[in-house]
């Protein structure tokens, strides 16, 4: 179940903007990325305690609770809570590793399955922002609506370039 839904959650970025709900009145939103990550983990939790009765856990956590805990720290000293959305979002998707360290620690899957699974999105990204670029080459129109105005640049479903060539770049590496 833990893996099927990492392919979930996997899957579900190649959605971009497009997967994000508005949440309230503010400038925040939670993504279907955000939302199956945390069923995900959740589930991943009952079956670490409650199946195995045991917590395993790379090394390497302490320094990122540290980091965490730090950013917490900093919004509390400023007064300023208007980050901690965002800080959650962080330890969210921090945790995400965490998840293919047990997976890939217990056997349930190896780094082939996870590396062929992140080339698919990288793939299923490039030909919808390909699509874009045929259909929408100019983005000016999104300006409206908070977006930078994109002329001619490959955006697909995040609507921003550089983001975009960021995940391009992961799935090349």
């Amino acid at each position: 179940l833990v893996w099927f839904l990492t392919i979930g959650t996997i899957l579900s970025l190649f959605l971009g903007e497009f997967g994000q709900y508005p949440f309230g009145t503010s400038t925040f939103s939670i993504s279907l990325t955000d939302i199956l990550l945390s069923i995900t983990l959740v589930f991943l939790l009952i079956w670490q305690i409650g199946i195995q009765k045991k917590i395993i856990y790379p090394k390497v956590i302490f320094p990122l609770i540290l980091f965490w805990l730090i950013g917490f720290f900093s919004l509390v000293l400023s007064g300023n809570f208007n980050g901690i959305f965002y800080l959650l979002r962080f330890i969210l998707y921090s945790l995400s590793f965490y998840l293919g360290f047990l997976l890939i620690k217990n056997g349930q899957v190896g780094l082939p399955k996870i590396f062929n699974l992140t080339i698919a999105v990288c793939v299923i990204l490039a030909i919808l922002g390909f699509v874009q670029l045929i259909i929408f080459p100019d983005l000016e129109f999104l300006k409206d609506v908070g977006y930078d105005p994109h002329k001619g640049r490959l955006a697909s479903t995040f609507l921003d370039p550089n983001f975009i060539g960021v995940i391009l770049n992961i799935g090349l590496v």
